[in-house]
């Protein structure tokens, strides 16, 4: 048995509950014992096994938040392997997905993506740095697809997931970054559901890379070719269930509770 411990609190407690959080219910689904003491920093926080101290950077952005070097072991949420990569005890980690895994594991049995129709989903609410993108984009896709596009996300959690059940594809345009995996197109991909995104430069635990063509299909930078890859959607339906099978096996092999934490094991050689 390890002794682990993480922070009691953080600077705002959304910043706390979301990524402390996040980790806190990745041990709680695993059965997994732990203290709470200390403080969580602004955007990182540490983990401690067995008296060593493991960093968790969740910044959006991948300039680090710690200075890596004087730690063992460095994760970071937006991990990308050409600005971390040289750095050897710095490792991916799947940013946030779920929090309830026992309603996520239950209701992905009730999701089955059959790209069996034209509707095309955008629920995401422009703000902050996509206020811009996302309004562009919302503008286009309505413009475009009238009555066959969705871009209201006023539903439960569930409502919202089980859209997958009954759409053509999922586009999204990421927050921070423009290049950067968005927590619901990472919910969407664990269901099986094709997305569509601007190429991302994130990879997710145990050195998972995010494939073009094969876990989601990539648009322009500015979106221009967008609705072009929306019509390919139409005419290759059996291909975009393949892109969202694809996707939901690499969640399954990297980013649930149980892979997770033997990543994080791993990385910190205590096992």
């Amino acid at each position: 048995m390890f002794k682990i411990s993480l922070p009691a609190n953080g600077p705002k407690p959304g910043y706390y509950d979301a990524y402390v959080g996040y980790l806190r219910k990745i041990l709680d689904y695993q059965g997994i014992e732990y203290s709470l003491e200390g403080r969580a920093i602004y955007n990182s926080f540490i983990m401690k096994i067995d008296g060593k101290d493991i960093v968790f950077d969740f910044s959006d952005y991948h300039k680090f938040q710690r200075d890596p070097s004087q730690y063992q072991t460095y994760f970071k949420f937006h991990y990308n392997k050409q600005k971390h990569g040289s750095f050897k005890n710095v490792y991916s980690f799947t940013p946030i997905s779920f929090y309830t895994w026992d309603e996520f594991y239950r209701i992905q049995d009730e999701i089955n993506y059959t790209c069996n129709n034209s509707i095309v989903f955008n629920m995401q609410e422009p703000r902050h740095n996509a206020f811009e993108r996302r309004t562009f984009v919302q503008d286009m896709l309505k413009q475009r697809y009238k009555n066959n596009v969705v871009l209201t996300h006023n539903q439960s959690q569930e409502i919202y997931w089980k859209t997958i059940n009954n759409c053509l594809v999922h586009v999204f345009v990421p927050g921070a970054r423009n290049d950067m995996l968005d927590r619901g197109q990472l919910q969407c991909m664990a269901f099986g559901c094709c997305t569509i995104s601007p190429h991302i430069s994130d990879s997710v635990a145990c050195d998972g890379d995010l494939i073009p063509d094969r876990h989601y299909i990539a648009c322009d930078r500015d979106y221009s070719d967008l609705i072009e890859k929306i019509e390919w959607c139409k005419h290759n339906r059996k291909f975009c269930v393949e892109i969202g099978q694809n996707a939901k096996r690499l969640f399954n092999e990297t980013s649930t509770p149980d892979k997770l934490w033997d990543w994080i094991v791993r990385n910190e050689n205590v096992c």
